[in-house]
């Protein structure tokens, strides 16, 4: 097996995608910049729409693996109930981008302490992972 060899569970679409959500989680979360062609991801999508370069390349990357891999919620069901650690990492990992880029409460709460942004940006790389059959 070469470096270049993805095992069958990962397709190419998500072993590309893994970096960019990982980058947009580390940027909207506070703990780390990066800026692409002279744009910070950090930075606004537009004047109007307060949403962040870097969660909208979280969001997109998630929805991409999500897309292209034919999830199901019913995926993450080992026990038979709705309490599944993975359901609710999957679950939540959406749904706590959106809520840090919507609720300023949650944003400011997330970026105020190092140790909170860390551990929300390794539970939205865990959801995308989980999502992307890692």
């Amino acid at each position: 097996m070469s470096v270049l060899d993805l095992p069958e569970s990962v397709s190419i679409n998500d072993a590309a995608g893994f970096p960019l959500a990982a980058v947009g989680a580390v940027v909207a979360t506070g703990i780390g910049s990066v800026s692409l062609f002279g744009n910070d991801l950090a930075s606004a999508v537009s004047t109007d729409v307060g949403v962040s370069l870097a969660a909208v390349l979280y969001l997109i990357s998630f929805a991409v693996a999500w897309i292209t891999n034919d999830r199901s919620l019913d995926d993450y069901s080992t026990r038979g109930d709705d309490t599944d650690p993975e359901r609710l990492l999957v679950l939540g990992g959406p749904a706590l981008m959106l809520a840090h880029e919507f609720i300023p409460a949650v944003g400011d709460f997330v970026t105020s302490n190092t140790y909170v942004a860390t551990f929300v940006a390794l539970a939205l790389i865990g959801a995308y992972a989980l999502v992307a059959h890692y």
